[in-house]
């Protein structure tokens, strides 16, 4: 009995010795894999991804057949790792390539593989014959499940992706009531997203993140909506009560995202932080420094270069020089010195819109990052 299971064991080693020998040539084999990427393009053209998955389950198959001889043949419970390739076929190729790697694994284990490898035993026929059936049927099942679970996930890319329209509809929706309460408030903002998007770019934003920043630079100033016109439009320096009024707009316009969809925490966390200072001395909740979200503390720079470089009812416009220099002359207190040093970057290399933006910037921007895919993330998660 000992020296029937020291056997094995031993075949185990050898063939453990020949992987590790083969694992050696590795560096050499990587120089190989451009010409197998060729190969594989000429074998399978455009389905070159699906065609390589075959061949390597396959191989997994013939791989596990090798080990069985080698460890002595069908006696030793090593022919039951074969299940696991054909699941994965099933899996992914359905019923019919289940049932496909199912029969070519069968056959491997079958007539040609001795029972006993020492003593050249073989297998009797109906021994087999019913491993052959009970792993197509592992492949027939597999593929079956394979395909309800392919079917439950278009029905949630499908239900996503109507999800995702349909908050782009609500966000694009909300734009259009900041431009009908006021125009000028609408393309301040469109100015201050094509400007965040450059700077978004600049400091290596993704794009789920980019899409982020966009819609909370076009809706930063949605609160003002509950912000009387008389305090908007008022001529002279507000007194205390009106800039508490004015300050109120930041948690308005977060209030309204946040009860519109959960889907818009993100914009609402950053909306919410676009009047924070890096001193700590901003509001709504005196944030300092990396407490204030990046995106946050790119509109902060944002957003007050603009509101220099804008008329207003109590003053004129600034020159965009002169903003440049009360932006550089705030770095560390007012503002975070690395997104100044990106802003002051982009504005000598005239990447920055510094008067309205045109209609066909406008149009580009919402195509790219107002189509409301904002759980395009998740669902490429899902389908992963």
């Amino acid at each position: 009995m000992t020296s029937a299971c020291t056997l094995p064991m031993l075949r185990i080693v050898r063939w453990f010795t020949i992987l590790s020998n083969l694992s050696a040539q590795s560096a050499t084999a990587i120089t190989r894999v451009q010409r197998l990427r060729t190969l594989s393009d000429r074998l399978f053209g455009k389905r070159r991804d699906t065609g390589i998955v075959a061949l390597l389950i396959a191989l997994l198959e013939i791989g596990v057949a090798a080990g069985v001889y080698l460890t002595g043949g069908t006696q030793f419970v090593y022919l039951q790792f074969m299940y696991i390739p054909v699941a994965l076929a099933g899996l992914i190729f359905g019923m019919l390539g289940g049932v496909v790697y199912g029969l070519f694994a069968g056959l491997m284990l079958g007539p040609v593989m001795p029972l006993n490898v020492e003593a050249n035993l073989p297998q009797p026929l109906l021994s087999w014959v019913i491993r052959l059936g009970f792993l197509c049927l592992q492949g027939l099942l597999a593929g079956y499940v394979g395909g309800m679970i392919k079917q439950r996930l278009r029905v949630v890319e499908i239900i996503a992706e109507e999800l995702s329209l349909t908050y782009g509809r609500i966000l694009r929706s909300l734009v259009a009531l900041i431009g009908e309460r006021d125009d000028k408030t609408a393309d301040h903002s469109e100015r201050v997203a094509y400007n965040a998007i450059q700077m978004g770019q600049a400091l290596h934003l993704n794009s789920t993140e980019l899409e982020t920043l966009y819609w909370a630079a076009v809706l930063h100033d949605l609160g003002k909506i509950g912000v009387p016109e008389a305090i908007l439009n008022h001529p002279g320096v507000l007194s205390l009560d009106d800039r508490t009024a004015m300050q109120r707009h930041v948690e308005i316009g977060q209030r309204i995202l946040e009860q519109a969809s959960v889907e818009f925490g993100p914009i609402a966390a950053i909306v919410a932080t676009h009047h924070e200072r890096w001193d700590g001395l901003g509001y709504p909740k005196g944030l300092k420094g990396k407490e204030i979200p990046l995106a946050g503390r790119i509109l902060t720079v944002l957003d007050v270069f603009e509101a220099l470089t804008s008329k207003r009812p109590y003053r004129e416009p600034m020159l965009a020089a002169e903003a440049l220099h009360v932006i550089q002359a705030d770095r560390d207190t007012r503002f975070d010195s690395s997104i100044v040093d990106a802003f002051v970057m982009l504005y000598n290399s005239g990447q920055l819109a510094l008067s309205e933006v045109n209609d066909a910037r406008v149009a580009q921007l919402h195509d790219r990052y107002g189509s409301g895919a904002l759980l395009l993330s998740r669902l490429q998660l899902i389908k992963s």
